[in-house]
């Protein structure tokens, strides 16, 4: 929960985990931060946030027996919100918002995460896989 605050108050986090990982690999101060990460085949702390957020849809597409039961009915497809079928009716309704503080909703935060997924990724795959796809591909993009 602690990620989904403003980028200006996880700086002084990132930065610190930055500088933990650069004198553990013992590497230069400019060492490029995402190569740091791939070489401990982790993520940083935006997209581990990310990684949790997608990791919850997934598993309320697949596998709703791993999530509590208030997460059940939680998210909603397309192609229950409109009578006529649309290019992204597999995709996730993404709930209209009014402020800025609204995109930090997680209802909101997930549906447009997910939906900018690609559908590679959206396959039924075990939680395991998923998880692994997806930091690799975390890695190598940057979706917000």
């Amino acid at each position: 929960m602690y990620a989904n605050t403003g980028s200006t108050h996880l700086n002084k986090l990132e930065t610190l985990n930055n500088k933990l990982l650069r004198i553990l690999q013992n590497k230069s101060y400019n060492y490029p931060t995402r190569d740091l990460y791939v070489e401990y085949n982790t993520v940083s702390i935006p997209d581990l946030h990310k990684c949790q957020i997608l990791l919850l849809i997934h598993k309320f597409m697949y596998h709703k027996y791993r999530l509590a039961s208030v997460f059940s009915n939680y998210f909603e497809l397309n192609k229950n919100v409109h009578s006529h079928d649309t290019r992204r009716r597999k995709d996730l309704y993404v709930t209209a918002i009014n402020k800025h503080f609204g995109k930090r909703c997680i209802k909101h935060k997930a549906s447009t995460l997910w939906n900018q997924l690609p559908e590679v990724l959206k396959d039924r795959l075990s939680v395991r896989n998923f998880t692994r796809r997806l930091k690799v591909f975390l890695q190598s993009t940057n979706i917000s």
